[in-house]
């Protein structure tokens, strides 16, 4: 089984949230147990969940899926309508002025 992981499922900023609240997460838990772990298992949530493909060749399929804390979302598909399987990347930035021409870039992957 080939496994693709793709993506973070989250912008980069809420991933910096997740991590924020893992770090902050710890003296937490030593007053708060329950609260403590809430925010653990949030901040574990925002920061590393992510997209994937997985190509089965043996039974002939794929799955596009999500895996959130170690539990993948996705639903198998048949490859028997496609001659071949390619996955392409394509990178699309986009560049803003302000009125005081100071220049601020972004950009995305698509799979």
């Amino acid at each position: 089984m080939i496994d693709n992981k793709i993506e973070k499922f989250f912008p980069p900023g809420v991933v910096y949230i997740g991590y924020a609240l893992l770090l902050f997460s710890l003296p937490v838990l030593i007053s708060d147990i329950l609260m403590g772990i809430a925010l653990i298992l949030f901040g574990s949530f925002l920061s590393f969940t992510f997209n994937g493909l997985q190509i089965d060749k043996v039974k002939n399929e794929y799955k596009e899926y999500t895996n959130c804390l170690g539990i993948y979302f996705g639903t198998w598909m048949s490859l028997d309508n496609y001659s071949c399987l390619v996955i392409l990347t394509r990178t699309l930035g986009y560049k803003i002025y302000s009125r005081g021409q100071v220049e601020a870039n972004t950009s995305d992957k698509y799979f």
